[in-house]
């Protein structure tokens, strides 16, 4: 086989999957085949099979080989972008890289050992989207992706699909994002939902491009996705019943807050990098007319303390004066992500879910965040019950 090293390096990227933990020595190669007067790259970790279609300049039919990822993707990083040859070298059992200025030599192995996903044909739902309209709801619902070995139904991206409309959601069981009113080209009638698993989002995100076709095929089981007809992506759909998210969205928040993304965002980053906040404390947001006041949970400063927090933000507040408290982390990855110069937060109680959406939301997209629970004010409910 012939092919161009450019071509070669695309199909690398196309066909990536998490190794992370791989135990299993066959799973440490990618398949180069010929596959109907075209080449095709195979990788899969067991969980998600990809495959890639790509040009060569020549091909011999049925030509297969296995290469080594590791190895060749550091080589193909080295060599220029020139036409290389690669060959089955049966003598020493490896396969032959050649090019202009030399020849190389990678660890070969048996690739009827390689796993084959057999695919079904009946699939009851399909959709498309385009890369650059996923790639963008991707990065606002990334940060609250769950990945919960024990709670599966909780992980990946929930959609919707409606006849004119998609609704995704993702959330990790302390945070919770959403985006609606895309808009499908939807197949078949009824409308369905699926659960996206994390790596396969993952995944489709890379391809960003307005052009980039995504058609998603879905049956009780499986999941099978395709790019510009170009990569396949194979992969079990996360099957159970997917949490009723809807029942923990506040409908009765009657205080708001409006501030400026990068104000709020620079004091959360300062807080973070000069005082060891702990999960359980967290940082106190005081929100009152004349401003928002961040700082740590001592309202009092010792001795002891090698730092400590205390800033106000100038803002637009509405409503009674409240005393609330945030893993200061989980709120900085989803302030970071919003595009937008203003935002929006509102609350109802101090230990009650808060809505934070853009001022201008023309994606319709809001993130939930679940408070820490005070201790003086959970002790002292308790004292008045």
């Amino acid at each position: 086989m012939k092919i161009n090293t450019t071509e070669l390096k695309k199909l690398i990227k196309q066909t990536q999957v998490n190794t992370t933990g791989n135990i299993v020595p066959i799973l440490d190669f990618l398949v180069l085949e010929e596959y109907k007067g075209q080449i095709r790259m195979r990788n899969t970790n067991l969980n998600t099979f990809i495959y890639a279609i790509g040009d060569a300049v020549e091909c011999e039919d049925g030509f297969a080989c296995l290469l080594h990822r590791n190895e060749i993707t550091e080589l193909i990083n080295y060599l220029p972008d020139t036409e290389i040859e690669i060959t089955n070298d049966f003598v020493s059992g490896r396969v032959k890289i050649i090019w202009t200025q030399g020849e190389y030599f990678i660890f070969n192995g048996n690739i009827n050992d390689y796993p084959v996903f057999l695919e079904t044909e009946e699939y009851q739902n399909a959709f498309t989207i385009y890369g650059k309209e996923y790639a963008n709801t991707y990065k606002l619902l990334s940060q609250t992706v769950g990945h919960d070995p024990f709670r599966e139904t909780m992980n990946g991206l929930y959609c919707e699909v409606g006849e004119t409309y998609i609704q995704i959601t993702a959330t990790d069981a302390i945070s919770l994002s959403h985006i609606e009113t895309l808009s499908p080209n939807k197949k078949g009638e009824r409308s369905f939902d699926i659960i996206i698993p994390p790596e396969t989002a993952s995944i489709l995100s890379k391809f960003s491009s307005e052009d980039d076709e995504i058609v998603i095929l879905s049956n009780e089981t499986m999941l099978s996705i395709s790019v510009n007809a170009k990569v396949f992506i194979l992969t079990k759909q996360i099957t159970g019943k997917y949490p009723n998210y809807k029942s923990i969205i506040p409908k009765n928040n009657d205080k708001t807050l409006t501030i400026d993304r990068k104000v709020l965002k620079g004091s959360l980053e300062r807080a973070i990098a000069f005082n060891n906040i702990s999960l359980k404390e967290g940082i106190i947001f005081n929100l009152k007319s004349d401003g928002l006041f961040i700082g740590d949970y001592k309202e009092e400063v010792t001795e002891e303390d090698l730092f400590s927090v205390k800033e106000r933000s100038a803002c637009e507040y509405k409503g009674e004066e409240l005393r609330i408290a945030f893993n200061p982390r989980i709120m900085l990855k989803m302030i970071k992500n919003i595009d937008a110069d203003e935002i929006t937060m509102t609350f109802s109680e101090y230990n009650k879910p808060v809505i934070i959406t853009p001022v201008q939301n023309a994606n319709n997209y809001y993130y939930l965040i679940m408070p820490i629970q005070l201790k003086d004010e959970s002790s002292s409910k308790k004292k008045s019950e």
